[in-house]
């Protein structure tokens, strides 16, 4: 996706975007450094702000099988300081100029991003720069963050009301692929994660030429570029580990399972196997879910909730990786009698959408 920089040291030809379906732009620079940066810049200076992403690619689908939740956890090694920054003062830091920052990880990626005043843009180079290149990598360090990543797991996840369909639902719709396990991990793998595997991890994927920068906001894109380079020019490029991500066993037969919980409604979760953000089909997926349920006059909120009155709420989402997605359904109800039902009338839905019934105005 990006281009090699130009004898001007930028890619002056301006790209554009279409966003929901709006007569609005976003237009962007794009180019990669010598070490392999890949940078994207969309200037805005409607309002004197700078947000900046730093995507690591690398995510829990590059999990080894023993060390499941370990891209989760170094995310939060990432902010026990580093050579000129004291433990969490990162956050101190940021929020003194007035702006924002966290991270998150996905089974693709590692994002760590900070939303500044513009005349501060630097201030989140620096600091991103430093941990990349001086992390504080330590014993103490490791163990505080893994009881944290555990007590996250416990409170989101197995403590939670419903916490665990998910975990179950992607075992059974991505099997075969370094996909079917949470990205949160196990306690098993995470208590067991040592501090030379996690100075392994990073210096496997926590380096330049793995790394994409993204810059949004009131920003010369020149600047930009000078910024990347005084702060991560430095380092030659390498090569990332080469790995098997597998690939998703094709369900032939509807699968079910039944948990057992302390809730005070039944609950009815539909996955299904769906194409990767990289085909075109991914974006049909995502509309034909928005049809059947993503709003209060969709399809089966209107069939199920307004009409039949046999579901108390609905939800689900469409999660898009590289390789696969799934879409997720969720119903809640009073009567366990009503399963049946919903899913006949789930069924009934999608039968009448692949049969061509749908209206012009209800796709736009």
């Amino acid at each position: 996706m990006a281009l090699i920089k130009s004898d001007s040291k930028f890619n002056k030809s301006e790209k554009n975007v279409n966003v929901f379906c709006n007569s609005n732009k976003i237009h962007f620079f794009e180019f990669r450094t010598d070490n392999g940066i890949d940078v994207i810049v969309s200037q805005d200076k409607s309002r004197q702000i700078a947000s900046t992403a730093f995507m690591y690619k690398v995510g829990s689908r590059d999990e080894k099988e023993n060390q499941r939740g370990v891209a989760h956890l170094f995310e939060h090694l990432m902010f026990q300081g580093s050579q000129n920054i004291k433990k969490t003062e990162h956050f101190k830091y940021v929020q003194q100029v007035g702006g924002t920052t966290n991270a998150f990880t996905s089974a693709d990626y590692t994002v760590y991003f900070e939303q500044v005043p513009s005349h501060f843009l630097e201030t989140s180079f620096w600091l991103e720069s430093d941990r990349l290149y001086t992390l504080n990598l330590t014993e103490e360090n490791l163990q505080n963050q893994k009881d944290v990543v555990i007590e996250e797991r416990m409170q989101n996840y197995v403590n939670a009301p419903y916490g665990m369909y998910f975990f179950k639902m992607i075992e059974n719709l991505l099997k075969g692929s370094t996909y079917q396990h949470p990205t949160i991990g196990y306690d098993e793998d995470i208590l067991n994660f040592s501090l030379s595997e996690a100075l392994n991890f990073h210096n496997n994927y926590y380096r330049p030429d793995n790394l994409m920068i993204s810059v949004c906001g009131d920003v010369d894109p020149e600047k930009v570029l000078k910024l990347v380079e005084a702060y991560f020019g430095k380092s030659k490029p390498g090569a990332v580990p080469d790995f098997d991500y597998g690939s998703t066993s094709e369900l032939i037969e509807t699968v079910t399972e039944e948990l057992e919980d302390n809730v005070m409604h039944p609950a009815l979760f539909v996955g299904y196997q769906m194409p990767g953000i990289n085909e075109k089909t991914n974006i049909v997926a995502d509309i034909l879910f928005e049809i059947l349920m993503n709003s209060t006059s969709s399809r089966l909120y209107k069939n199920l909730v307004y009409d039949k009155r046999k579901v108390l709420q609905l939800g689900g989402s469409l999660l898009s990786w590289q390789n696969c997605s799934v879409n997720l359904y969720k119903f809640y109800y009073n009567d366990i009698n009503s399963r049946e039902l919903i899913l006949n009338t789930f069924d009934e839905e999608i039968n009448k959408i692949a049969n061509g019934n749908i209206t012009p105005y209800e796709l736009e």
